[in-house]
């Protein structure tokens, strides 16, 4: 089998096991997160405030992983 398709094979294997995003990315990504500023070029910044629609039972699974990331 060549690179290219051990890559292949690899990407599907890894998407078919993972059916969230790993803690890893969301730990790197507030890591190293940093507040835009209109400083930058940015014309207009948006702070989006957002808020859980799902059952129950989805919300303690979300509100699990929320925690893990926040470390509250």
């Amino acid at each position: 089998m060549g690179p290219l398709n051990r890559l292949r094979f690899a990407h599907r294997w890894i998407k078919a096991k993972r059916d969230k995003v790993p803690n890893i990315a969301y730990f790197g990504f507030q890591k190293n997160y940093e507040e835009p500023s209109l400083e930058e070029g940015f014309s207009e910044i948006i702070d989006v405030r957002w808020y859980f629609e799902g059952s129950e039972e989805e919300r303690r699974k979300w509100g699990v992983l929320h925690q893990s990331i926040n470390g509250k």
